[in-house]
């Protein structure tokens, strides 16, 4: 019984801290399907223009992969942004009656030349929330740049950024937008169905950290001052989540064996 208990402690507190991580992108969602218009600015001519001067826009090419510094000079335009949710805290606890996703501070569209060729994708955000929208990053993810452009604006678009899903929210039915996300949705499902699935995966991310001393040490700084997005590859951005969620949960796991070692208490044997 005590074990099963500091199991739930454990998830509890897993709940809490992707709440506290998530609560600094969480924006509430607009009362229609408008786009704000400091984000329309984001999105606006002269950004446009510094993008094509940029040619790729950062100097590093490792941060882009094996392929190296995208092109963007035959860039024409944007497509439509889209708002970034999240998967809600108490879906990921497990609660699959619970609102599925949260709505971010950022916001997604696709980079467009003038034939209407995709060439990648471009993000913005708000670094705070009295902050006018601005460039977040952008990339050569023709995949997802596809996906934008097809997606109905009335659908949610959802980040599983530890995993690197991209899916959309239509009705109640989720449906993936690139390879990643099709390897668990291989075709749409209702998000009840899927909501388990991606409890499950969560619940097991716990249990591996339970299970590693090495993986629930100190956590190292957090101050990152950009969006994991901004060519960053997908280990990265697996093993920042990772060391952000470890540092939160190492208090509650050493709680834990504590309780272990004391033995059960009057409560916790019902």
């Amino acid at each position: 019984m005590t074990r099963r208990a500091d199991r739930n402690g454990v998830r509890a507190v897993f709940a809490v801290a992707l709440a506290l991580l998530l609560s600094g992108y969480a924006a509430p969602a607009l009362a229609d399907d408008s786009t704000p218009p400091d984000v329309r600015d984001a999105y606006s001519t002269k950004a446009l223009d510094n993008l094509r001067a940029s040619n790729g826009g950062t100097k590093d090419a490792g941060n882009m992969g094996d392929a190296g510094v995208p092109d963007f000079s035959s860039a024409a335009r944007f497509g439509d942004p889209h708002q970034i949710s999240v998967w809600s805290a108490e879906l990921i606890a497990g609660d699959a009656k619970a609102p599925a996703v949260t709505a971010t501070d950022e916001w997604l569209a696709s980079v467009l030349a003038a034939d209407g060729e995709v060439l990648g994708t471009y993000r913005v955000w708000r670094p705070s929330a009295a902050a006018r929208a601005e460039m977040a990053g952008f990339n050569n993810d023709v995949e997802l740049g596809r996906a934008l452009s097809a997606l109905p604006s009335d659908a949610v678009l959802v980040n599983d950024a530890p995993s690197a899903q991209w899916l959309s929210l239509d009705d109640g039915v989720v449906s993936a937008l690139n390879q990643v996300a099709a390897v668990e949705v291989p075709s749409p499902m209702p998000v009840s169905e899927l909501a388990p699935i991606v409890a499950k995966r969560y619940a097991q991310a716990i249990a591996d950290a339970e299970g590693h001393d090495d993986a629930v040490g100190g956590g190292g700084s957090t101050g990152v001052h950009r969006p994991w997005y901004d060519g960053t590859k997908v280990w990265i951005i697996a093993g920042v989540t990772a060391a952000i969620l470890a540092g939160a949960l190492g208090a509650a796991i050493a709680l834990s064996r504590e309780r272990r070692r004391a033995g059960p208490r009057a409560n916790d044997l019902g």
